[in-house]
């Protein structure tokens, strides 16, 4: 029995084409289509107006929890939908926010020097996305469907104190990060709409030993924002079946980071301003069949990233003297990316079980324009001199995203993330190899 159960689940996978991760206007038992992250019943979080298109399909509350990483940080987090009249409400539990990643990038202002431990690694490493204390939906029947405001409020405040095994080095964090934010969701027939404001500021004292007892102390700040507008028409051919044409988004990120440091009772103080905008627009097509389901879609996105960086370097002057400079840099990254191409499907397989899958295809072209300031000696005098260089690449991308839903009750459901790289490692499943977890999302909820 459990060697058919794994044979219907992979086959019905490898049935699927590849696409683009995650996207999806989701109908309840039908899984997700292209438009709103998330999948079913915690699409709302992402779309607060999909709360009432989906309490009113299913005409149930609901009350669940989910385990994993389906973002970087989203460890845990548990929820509850319920109707009150004609109001439709929505409660968040530890839910932490999401930043498509950290929101800060030391690549171009990291301090040039070489002497003392390395403080920016740790950084990285200890920065959390704060939990959201107040989280929640107020959501209404309006615009031909549904209406709706996240509200969130986070905050994070832990020391901690821990080793790093491969550079010997003790390192004491002092990490502080506040967030607040919020979301405008419609979800109707014909349109999707979503406006979002996000700000983060966080800061972190920090002290490193090395292996030799150098000790180096920094205090990191940052403050990051982001505003987002996401907006798609849906052109339906029949019942099940329509267009989305097109879908448009932009979202812009702004950031402030910087560090203060000392070294050889010299101070240390690089920074930077980054300014980031995306541009996306695409097409898709939904097939809503009962039982199985099926979404494709293509889009093009321009994304312009510009820092405006302060770093400091280390030199010795014709007196012998230690000194550092703060000089000035820019650099610009411009991403094209297309196609970015996707296909997701959802398998039914039994009553009880059924099977989902969607491929990220993406082929992206970026260009990189970097400004640095050096210090030179000419044999007399020491002048500050600017290098520019561009380079160019092309990157491929290319991401599965595998899962299945269980029925347990009529009113208690299993959805179920894998790994992708069980396709590839299905020996291992046999021996009990524990390289990779197999499932590495777990949403479970109860309707009532």
């Amino acid at each position: 029995m459990r060697k058919n159960l794994f044979s219907a689940l992979v086959t019905s996978i490898l049935l699927s084409v590849p696409v683009l991760l995650s996207a999806g206007v989701c109908i309840p038992g039908l899984g997700c289509f292209s438009g709103v992250e998330g999948c079913e019943i915690t699409t709302p979080w992402y779309n607060p107006g999909y709360l009432v298109t989906y309490q009113l399909a299913i005409e149930k509350n609901a009350v669940g929890a989910e385990f994993g990483e389906r973002y970087p940080g989203t460890d845990r987090w548990g929820f509850l939908h319920y109707r009150l009249g004609e109001n439709f409400l929505g409660f968040a539990a530890n839910r932490k926010q999401y930043l498509g990643g950290y929101p800060f990038d030391t690549t171009y202002f990291r301090p040039r020097i070489t002497v003392g431990p390395d403080v920016f690694p740790y950084m990285l490493d200890s920065f959390k996305p704060p939990t959201y204390i107040a989280d929640f939906i107020f959501a209404r029947k309006m615009f031909g469907g549904g209406g709706g405001l996240n509200l969130h409020f986070g905050s994070q405040s832990k020391e901690s104190e821990y080793d790093y095994f491969f550079t010997q080095s003790h390192v004491k964090a002092e990490p502080d990060a506040n967030s607040l934010g919020g979301i405008f969701g419609v979800d109707n027939k014909n349109y999707y709409l979503t406006v979002s404001m996000d700000y983060l500021s966080w800061n972190s004292l920090f002290e490193v030993i090395d292996s030799f007892g150098d000790t180096v102390s920094a205090d990191f700040t940052n403050s990051y924002s982001s505003a987002s507008v996401n907006l798609q028409y849906k052109k339906w051919t029949d019942q099940t079946r329509y267009f989305t044409l097109p879908t448009i988004s932009f979202t812009y990120d702004r950031a402030n980071e910087k560090v203060s440091s000392a070294l050889m009772g010299l101070p240390i103080d690089p920074e930077n301003r980054r300014n980031k905008y995306s541009i996306t627009a695409g097409v898709a097509f939904d097939d809503m069949g009962v039982p199985n389901s099926f979404s494709a879609g293509v889009n093009f996105v321009y994304t312009k990233t510009v820092n405006d960086f302060k770093t400091d370097t280390v030199f010795t002057d014709v007196s012998a003297d230690t000194l550092i400079r703060r000089l000035p840099g820019k650099a610009e990254i411009e991403e094209y990316t297309f196609p970015q191409v996707y296909i997701s499907a959802n398998f039914f397989i039994w009553k009880w079980l059924s099977a989902n899958t969607s491929v990220n295809h993406s082929l992206k072209y970026v260009v990189e324009d970097v400004e640095r300031s050096n210090v030179e000696y000419d044999g007399s005098n020491y002048q500050i001199v600017k290098n520019e260089n561009q380079t160019t690449r092309w990157e491929r991308d290319l991401t599965f995203d595998l899962g299945a839903e269980i029925t347990i009750h009529e009113d208690l459901k299993i959805n179920f993330k894998i790994d992708d790289l069980a396709l590839f490692n299905v020996p291992y499943l046999v021996s009990g190899d524990n390289s990779f977890e197999v499932i590495t999302k777990l949403t479970v909820w109860y309707q009532f």
